[in-house]
């Protein structure tokens, strides 16, 4: 949520817990209490002199490591220049800039304390490349080795991965904390975003977050049941009317208003009795466009397909689409309308597996590999030549277009030969199409 104004305008207090005791850092074993943001007219706090220096007004914020309460990052949060002294103090302040910033990132950077596993994993995965340290002739500086004799440094990599980094090294150390995030989206490609937001959410275990936002990726993937969100719009047309800010109640009407006011198109989503989760695009094309419409015509409308673009690629998929269903609808019911396939490899196989592990709701048959290798090869035996050379492809790029151009090719062949295309896919497809039928049988009862 986003006020009207920014952060300088929120006072924070916490539900029978003294506000002195708890920023003192004398009550962390509350620090997963209840904390209430409202907006006051009159109060004029500066967030970055309240973290540092206190006011007459409110409590003190603790800037030293482990007696900090709050972390702070704001859209405002930046530094004019990075402090290369690296020392304990620089290493435990938490000061509402990133001056600081290389001191943090060396605390984590190196093999030996626990948060440095988190550390390198997440920021491999939300930035791109391990951001490090390295001796500077002041200190130390941080950034990322390009290659064994060039050094990128942070301060030539934009303020927006310094943000992200900044952010990443406070979630692997804290805990007992609460963060305030204005805009975490910012800066991030969607990949990256949603590798930040599934560190958030595993975080949220044992820390509480207050987050800005203007994204329905951030509201979809964080919400959970005991999630509160408000709605802050301004009260007016005018730039000076004030802002209001509304719980939005738990329901689906709701939650599907939210989304679609941040961006979030649904289509016809809510239509959809059943949904079939396919490993790669030829699949699922192949099902949609040929599969569905001539063999079981009375799935069209009723059962949504997806490609997850790759084995790696299902897990996460069917994860995200769960939280997206359960946020919408208030309750799981893709349990009985799930469907997923993956090819027949090994790849494929073993996410199978770890589907059925972490997944109870897809046990056999709801979740299952294809018999054969690659879908491809359920293609009309006519194509098998080009079948064959299609999948003895090396190079993975130029495999992937051969894959598409073959696909291309299929499809127009089927669409401009009907009755031969029926006989011939009915015998090469009789895996997926008894499938289809299956799942057509399920979703009728």
């Amino acid at each position: 949520m986003r006020p009207n104004s920014d952060l300088s305008n929120i006072e924070l207090s916490l539900c029978n817990i003294e506000p002195s005791d708890v920023f003192e850092g004398n009550n962390q074993q509350n620090a997963n209490a209840l904390l209430i943001m409202s907006l006051k007219g009159d109060v004029n706090y500066n967030w970055q002199y309240v973290l540092k220096y206190g006011s007459s007004r409110g409590p003190v914020f603790r800037t030293d490591w482990p007696n900090n309460f709050i972390v702070p990052f704001s859209a405002k949060r930046k530094a004019s220049a990075y402090e290369h002294s690296v020392n304990l103090g620089s290493q435990l302040s938490i000061n509402g800039t990133f001056s600081n910033l290389y001191a943090r990132i060396d605390r984590v950077a190196s093999p030996g304390p626990s948060a440095h596993e988190l550390y390198r994993k997440a920021v491999e995965d939300i930035v791109g490349v391990l951001i490090t340290t390295r001796s500077s002739p002041n200190g130390k500086e941080a950034g990322y080795y390009f290659d064994d004799d060039n050094f990128v440094t942070l301060d030539r990599m934009g303020d927006g991965v310094a943000e992200i980094v900044a952010l990443v090294v406070e979630l692997s150390l804290a805990k007992k904390r609460v963060f305030v995030l204005e805009e975490p989206e910012t800066n991030l490609h969607p990949r990256g975003l949603k590798a930040l937001l599934n560190l958030i959410r595993e975080s949220s275990i044992s820390n509480q977050f207050i987050i800005a936002t203007h994204s329905n990726v951030v509201v979809r993937e964080l919400s959970a049941p005991d999630t509160k969100i408000f709605r802050v719009h301004r009260n007016g047309s005018r730039p000076s009317d004030p802002s209001v800010v509304t719980e939005v109640v738990s329901s689906a009407s709701a939650h599907r208003a939210v989304l679609q006011e941040l961006g979030y198109e649904f289509g016809d989503f809510d239509l959809h009795e059943g949904w079939l989760f396919l490993e790669e695009s030829s699949a699922e094309t192949a099902i949609r466009e040929i599969l569905i419409p001539w063999f079981v015509p009375t799935l069209k409308g009723r059962l949504r397909t997806f490609s997850a673009g790759g084995a790696s690629n299902i897990e996460p998929s069917v994860a995200e689409f769960q939280r997206l269903v359960t946020f919408v609808h208030l309750e799981p019911v893709y349990k009985d309308r799930l469907w997923v396939r993956a090819d027949g490899d090994s790849a494929g196989k073993a996410i199978i597996e770890s589907l059925h592990s972490k997944f109870p709701y897809l046990a056999a048959p709801r979740a299952a590999a294809f018999v054969k290798e690659q879908f491809e090869m359920y293609y009309p035996v006519r194509f098998s030549d080009e079948v064959n050379a299609a999948l003895s492809v090396h190079d993975r790029q130029q495999k992937r277009t051969a894959k598409a151009t073959l696909l291309e090719k299929v499809i127009k062949w089927s669409k401009e030969n009907e009755s031969d295309a029926i006989a011939e896919w009915s015998v090469s497809a009789a895996e997926q199409i008894q499938l289809l039928k299956e799942i057509d049988e399920t979703i009728r009862l």
